[in-house]
Parts: structure tokens; sequence; C-alpha cells
């Protein structure tokens, strides 16, 4: 009878097989035949089609035999395992950067283009990729090789990097969670040592590369310096033209009356004051001071004025024949027109974010003066939920952005000789994620848990196809042992119905997996990589968004030494006072994430907002001290750079505008609080409290823009009130061309598995 239940166990795994897996399901090898067809650069390498005889000969067996005997695999490993040394952070080799929307229609039109490669990588594809495992390992052994302390990479050039994973870059993945203990949880590793299935190298490597966080590419707003130069000269001629207008015409023998008089000058002032193409709101997104936010192309009047259009109708007679200057002028600036609006539009379609109406915005977070302000904005390829943000000072919503950094770039002093460089620094404005704002207030408000990635759904279906093969080829196996009478003296019964037992629980377990595999729970938030709802997450994006920007430089600028950030004590800080809670300047996390001048999170005596929750939605501001020991977020990210690039970083005088344009339109920070100053003087308010709105060569270039608020003056090059110190990191060759890792290098992840 036990025998014959045995039997009767058998034959419903059998059952249960074919019910949930349908058809014959196709081997290791034949899995690795399709795979190859896959666009994933991985596997496209060394994988040929196999002929049905050497498909018999590759079957996988129940401890993955087969797969160490797949010359074809054992090769791409080998390959992989070389390339993980000699070309670290590229994905064994491989380009892996999507390509953007420009870049696909290049594509389309040019049959030669080729896809740059991606300057990011991974530690933790390097690791795995590096493992000299030929066959499929248990989950146990993988979670032991990406927890461990993994040492520096010996590539020159990247021999200060350490190797080391990140819990957040394995969560991101969905290889492998942890509880708040420390202890794993979940992933896949951890499915597959529940499960009892060993897991093959290629199956890990496709999961690393799908993580959305490889996956990226970036949008700016920006307007063309040229073209400003030629908003400088257009006003420059329509002002002179405008001034020109009266004395032309009594010159052709107009006499003009009171009323033509006062239609006149008031076009004149209107024009030159307000509307104007070159008036207050163009200046500012111009020139990138306080309100740029109140240009847009749209609004711009690029037109001859009616009124004098009609004047010239009135009278076009008598000018004619005896003065063809004012034709000539209306003709050209009506050519100007036209011209001015293409090389913007031109503009904003190079702006590829569609918009530069919103630059300079929220100016409480940026140092307006700039000759070259940006905006980047990050957006992830895939996801497998689309997220929408609004940020209201980048314009239109954009789909799936991971978030945004503000940059501009500004002249220097040369530390060692204190005298102007000739080269650029770029100062970081703001970076912020606006969905990991979001994530982190569902989860700490509405109790949501952070949504992990499903993107690896299909590695999950592999995993459950191969283990389904590995438990159906146990079960036939040991069918036909039993059915065999030969067989029948020798059977241990005990140990049948065991290994029976666990097969069937390999099958509900499994089933399970595939079942929960890429589900989308309401409760949960949206996955986006570095979005895990925690103060670390500021750390992740932050690092990322830097080391992005140091990517970008060289295709923007080629004198660019030094990247700078503004500090929050001349931002937000500094404007923000009482906005919260009175007495304070500005929010305790600004003061962490940038910190002062010298990059330190607070001053001592000085005050910042901080959130006091009573409940998950509960809470109150309240005023605390700013911390004056610890390094701020951002320099931390700089002095790790600076170690791991054998570089420095520095205190740098920073001009606030073009310090070789002499005319200057400033204004006293309202509000001002000396402690907040770093450039301070003896007598009267210190440098720090100056804020230069805009440049100009000329004096009469500015003099619209003059107000109680905002005076012009001339500073030269030299003078004190023309520059800001901050902490900034010197910019080396490696920096630009070396590959960098996507998620931070320090905080590695070391792990005691005994302890689980």
């Amino acid at each position: 009878m036990a025998i014959k239940g045995i039997l009767g166990l058998f034959k419903k795994a059998a059952k249960k097989y074919d019910e949930f897996y349908g058809a014959p399901k196709p081997t290791q090898t034949e899995a690795a035949e399709s795979l190859a067809k896959d666009p994933d650069p991985i596997t496209k390498t060394n994988l040929p089609a196999l002929s049905k005889q050497e498909q018999g000969l590759a079957t996988l067996s129940p401890g993955g035999r087969a797969e160490a005997e797949d010359y074809r695999l054992t090769n791409l490993y080998k390959k992989l395992q070389k390339n993980a040394v000699s070309k670290p952070l590229s994905f064994g080799g491989t380009k892996n950067r999507p390509f953007t929307d420009k870049e696909q229609a290049e594509k389309i039109r040019n049959s030669n283009f080729v896809e740059p490669e991606s300057q990011f990588g991974s530690s933790l594809f390097d690791v795995v990729a590096g493992d000299t495992s030929t066959r499929k390992m248990p989950g146990s052994y993988w979670m032991g090789l990406v927890t461990k302390d993994q040492g520096k990479y010996i590539m020159p050039g990247y021999q200060n990097v350490r190797k080391n994973i990140t819990k957040e870059e394995l969560a991101d993945t969905n290889l492998l969670h942890f509880d708040d203990k420390g202890k794993p949880a979940g992933g896949l590793l951890f499915a597959s040592e529940q499960a009892k299935q060993p897991l093959s190298k290629l199956t890990l490597l496709k999961q690393i590369k799908r993580n959305p966080a490889n996956r990226f590419f970036v949008l700016k707003n920006y307007l063309d310096q040229s073209v400003k130069q030629d908003l400088v000269d257009y006003q420059k001629f329509y002002a002179s033209y405008l001034d020109e207008i009266k004395p032309q015409l009594g010159k052709a023998g107009v006499k003009l009356t009171k009323s033509e008089t006062d239609i006149i000058d008031n076009v004149s002032k209107q024009i030159k004051g307000v509307r104007f193409p070159y008036q207050r709101g163009l200046l500012n997104a111009v020139d990138q001071g306080e309100g740029g936010d109140r240009f847009t192309l749209d609004k711009m009047e690029f037109r001859f004025p009616l009124e004098l259009t009609n004047l010239f109708l009135k009278h076009g007679k008598k000018f004619e024949g005896k003065n063809q200057n004012l034709l000539k002028g209306k003709e050209a600036i009506e050519k100007m027109e036209g011209i001015m609006r293409k090389k913007l539009m031109d503009s904003a379609s190079r702006s590829q974010a569609n918009s530069f109406h919103a630059a300079s915005s929220q100016a409480s977070y940026r140092i307006p003066g700039a000759d070259d302000y940006r905006e980047m904005i990050i957006v992830q390829k895939k996801l497998p939920k689309e997220h929408t943000t609004a940020h209201g000072g980048l314009g239109s919503p954009t789909n799936n952005a991971l978030g945004h950094i503000r940059y501009q770039y500004n002249d220097y002093l040369d530390p060692a000789s204190g005298r102007p460089h000739g080269g650029k620094i770029a100062i970081v404005n703001e970076i912020q994620s606006d969905i990991a704002a979001k994530n982190a207030d569902l989860i700490r408000k509405e109790g949501y848990v952070r949504g992990i990635n499903p993107m690896g759904a299909a590695e999950i279906r592999v995993l459950t196809n191969e283990a389904m093969d590995d438990v159906n080829k146990s079960a036939k196996r040991l069918f036909n042992y039993t059915a065999d009478p030969a067989n029948r003296n020798r059977l241990d019964v005990e140990k049948l119905r065991k290994e029976t037992n666990d097969n069937q629980a390999r099958l509900d377990a499994l089933q399970a997996m595939r079942a929960k595999a890429g589900m989308l729970d309401e409760n949960k938030t949206s996955f986006v990589p570095f979005a895990h709802g925690g103060k670390s997450d500021r750390e992740n994006y932050g690092d990322f968004f830097i080391k992005q920007l140091i990517k970008e430089i060289p295709a923007e600028k080629d004198n660019v030494q030094w990247l700078g950030i503004a500090p929050t004590t001349l931002t937000q800080a500094a404007k923000l006072e009482g906005d919260i809670v009175a007495g304070a300047r500005g929010r305790l996390g600004n003061w962490e994430f940038y910190g002062t001048s010298d990059g330190k999170m607070g001053i001592p005596g000085v005050q910042g907002v901080k959130r006091i929750y009573s409940t998950p939605k509960d809470f109150t501001n309240v005023k605390v001290d700013t911390n004056p020991r610890p390094d701020s977020v951002l320099m931390t990210i700089l002095r790790r750079l600076a170690k791991e690039y054998d570089s420095e970083v520095k205190l740098i005088k920073v001009a606030k505008s073009d310090p070789y344009k002499e005319h200057k339109a400033f204004r006293t920070i309202p509000n001002w609080d000396e402690r907040l100053a770093f450039n301070k003087k003896a007598t009267g308010p210190s440098d720090d409290s100056i804020e230069i709105m805009h440049a100009g060569s000329t004096r009469e270039e500015l003099a619209q823009i003059a107000d109680r608020a905002t005076r012009v003056d001339r500073m030269s090059p030299g003078d004190s009130r023309n520059y800001f110190t901050t902490y900034a990191l010197k910019l080396t060759p490696a920096m630009k061309e070396a590959r960098m890792k996507i998620y931070k290098k320090e905080g590695g992840l070391v792990v005691d598995l005994f302890k689980w």
C-alpha cells in the first residue's frame, strides 16, 4: 500500500505539473537559445542556435550539471568574468544605455549611428559576473556573495573605488530585501533559498541589468548664450530707433500734433518699460535673476507697435521720398522680430524639456546673476507603473522623473593666486526628487509600504520554469525507479515519501511565487529607484545627481575646473526667514543637505525648522539649533569623490555674476542676518548680504530694472562685493572619463549570514 500510495503521489505531482505548466517545457539550453534572441546585449554573444541533438545532450539535471557542461554559457561567463576586471562598471563590456528620443530619431535617419557607451555601471553586476561559479547555485550562495566586503577595483583609474553593494541597490533590483533587524526577508535570492531552487548566473545578471536605475536619460532647460547677446543687441537697436522717431519725422517735414507727440512718447515708454521683448521678465530669464518665471515665449511682444504703424500710414507720403531711414528702420525691426522669435524657438527646441519659461523661478532656492543657468531633469526610461511629477519650477509635468537639479556656470578666483582664473565653476543650486518626497509622505502619513520592483517578473518565471523542470524530472526519475519490479526490495519508503512531499511543497511554493510576480499592491508607493521613503534617499539620489552633472559638464563646457554647492546660507536660509516659524532661518533638512559655505550643517546660535510628528498625519513645526560640527550631505559626497579620484575639496571664491560686465543691478537681501555671512567685514554689512541680479556692459542695459529695492552700480572684477565663498570639488580628467557607480560607493553591506 505504501508503494502504491507513493506511486499515486507521483501521478498527482505529474498531473499538477501538466496542469500548471502545460506542454513540455524548454530545457535550460533551449531557454538560453531563446534568450539569445533577446535584445539584451548580455545574452546576444556566444549563444548560437543549437541542434536538437545538442539540446538533448545539454538537458538540465536537478543538480545543474548541464549548465556547467554547456560551453556556450561557460564561455559567456568567462568573458563577463574577465570584463568585470578589465572593464569595470560597464555591465560586462556592453553599452547598457537606452536611446534618448533624439538619438532614436538619429538612428532611424542614419544607419551608421552608434549608441554611446554608458558612463555609469553597477558593482553588483561586476561582483556576480566576476564569480567563478558556472553552474546554478543556491540562493544562500548568492546572498553570501553580494553581502560580503568585496574590496576595491584593481583596474587603473578605479583603484580607489570600492566594489561594495548597498541595500538600496539590492532592493531596487529586487534581489534581496531586509527587515528592520537587517535580516533577509524578500527578493529573488531569498525566494530561491526558500524554494530550495538554485539560480543561474545568467538569470541574476539579466535581473540586475533590468533595474530601472540603470535605464535613464536627461532633459534640460536652458537659453542659449548666443541668443541672449542677440536680445541685448536687438534691444539697443530698438531703443535707438525709438529715440530717433520724432527728429526723423521732423526732417521729413512732418509737423506732429500734441496728441501724436503724446502717442509716440507713450508707445516708446510702454515698449521700453512694459511690452518690450527685453523687459524685466525677459531680462530675468536671460540673466537668470529673480522672477524669470514671468517670461514666456508666447507672451513676448515681437511686433511693430500698431500705434506707430498708423502714424506711418497717415504721414507716409511726406517722408517716403525725403527720409527713407524711418522705413528702413521699421523694416529692419520687423525682420529682426522674425529672426529673434525663430532663434528663441530653436533654443527652446534644443532645450529638451520643451520649456525655459520657468527658468530661475523659485529664486529663494538659487543664487541669481549667472551667465549660464540650466535645469536638468533625470527621467527613468521604463518603470512598472508611470508616475507624474508637476514641479512648479520646471514647467510642464514630466512622466517618470526621478528628480531635477538646478545649476549654473560662474567665474571664480583662482585659490592659489586670488585672481580671476578665466575658467568656470559649476554651482549646484538645488537637487530635489519630488517622487522620493511623495513616497516618504505616503509611508509616514498613510501607512504605505515601499513598492518593490516587479520588473523581474520575467526572471521569476524563468526561475519557476527551471524549478518545475527539476521537480518534474525528479518525480519521473522516482516514478521510473519505483515502477521497476527489480527495485522494489530496495525501496526506502520513508525516504521516498519525504522526497515526494518535498517536491510537492516546492510545487506549491513556486506556484505562489509565480502568481505573485509582478503584482502591484494598492497600498504600496510607486516603485522608483532611490525613493525608499527614508532619510537615506537624499544621500543616494544626491550622490547620483552630482555624478550625473559631472558627466554632463564636458559636453556643455570645456573649461569647467570645479563643481561647487550654493550654500543654504545664501539661498533659502537667507531668504525664507520666518516663513514657517518666526525667528527660524529656513528648513533644517536644507541645512543638513547643502550646508554652509564651508560645508557644515549649521552655525552656532542659528535655528532651522523641523517637523515633529505626534501621529503619522499630525505634526508641529518647531525651531531647533543647527549643528555646526558635521559635514553636510553634499560635502560628504564631494569629499568621497575627491578621495576616490585623487582630487580635493577647497573653499573657492565664486563670482556672483560675470565680473567683466562691470555694471551690476543688485540689492541687499531682505531680512539679512549677519550670522549667515562668510565674507565678513570689520564694519558695515558683509559682502554676502549683496545679491547681484543682473550684469551688463553698460548702465543703459540695466536702467529699466532699477527701482527702490534694486540699485545699479559699477563693480570692478576685483570688487569684493562681486564674490561669495563656497566649498567645491576639483574636477579631474579621471572623473570626467571613468565610468561611475550609479549607487553610492560608501556604506557597503556586510551581513553575517549565521545570524539569520
